[in-house]
């Protein structure tokens, strides 16, 4: 048993914090961010025709079932030629996005299932210029959405952010989270006994090393996350 379950399950989280910080080590907002009115149910060609003004962070959108359309136009960095880049966008609420008049993916927020982030390039060129769209519906994933004040809607703009991604950061980070929700299930009071909780302590140290303990499952080798690690 653990000597202090609380403390290590602390330290435990603090790590994978760090962890998923390391997914987008550089992140730079749109150069252009635009929103149109308030409309209904449209699709992308007649969303072109509207009528688009600039658009700021903190913006309340609403009322619920509403729906508004944004135009992001962003330049790739010289330093992110060949790599990945995502689109980070929070608007506590359905979003899709669409490139090229095509719906890509969902940018749903909220459990379960939070999906704040979505792939604008696998392969980008420096100096390239992106254009896209996201929808914005002013429900939930499943209808009405926690009103938490009567004078503040609940959809708000939070978040318009391109970012490069760490494919090796975001491979530790889904097999340091694997281990992590292993020796503490979402249901479960108390730590798995198959030495997860140790082993995952151990993993938060500088220099880390499988202890002689520890079964094989646990045992696998991977980058220590001291290599990436602010």
């Amino acid at each position: 048993m653990l000597r202090h379950p609380d403390y290590t399950r602390a330290r435990i989280a603090a790590t994978a914090r760090r962890l998923r910080d390391q997914i987008y080590p550089d992140v730079r907002p749109a150069d252009s961010l635009l929103i149109s009115p308030r409309v209904d149910r449209i699709g992308w060609d007649e969303a072109r025709g509207l009528t688009y003004r600039a658009a700021s962070l903190g913006e309340q959108l609403g009322p619920l079932w509403s729906t508004f359309w944004f135009d992001v136009r962003a330049t790739v960095p010289q330093a992110w030629d060949g790599r990945r880049v995502d689109l980070l966008w929070v608007t506590h609420s359905e979003a899709t996005l669409w490139i090229d008049g095509r719906s890509v993916q969902g940018l749903n927020f909220g459990s379960p299932g939070q999906r704040p982030d979505a792939t604008l390039r696998e392969h980008a060129r420096a100096g390239e210029e992106l254009g896209f769209q996201v929808e914005v519906a002013c429900n939930g994933k499943f209808g009405t959405l926690d009103r938490h004040y009567a004078s503040i809607e609940p959809v708000v703009l939070d978040r318009c952010d391109i970012a490069l991604f760490d494919e090796q950061a975001w491979d530790l980070c889904f097999d340091f989270d694997v281990l992590r929700q292993d020796a503490y299930g979402e249901k479960r009071m108390v730590p798995r006994q198959t030495g997860g909780p140790r082993a995952l302590r151990h993993a938060c140290r500088p220099r880390w090393q499988p202890p002689p303990h520890c079964p094989l499952f646990w045992r696998h080798p991977f980058t220590p996350p001291r290599r990436i690690a602010r």
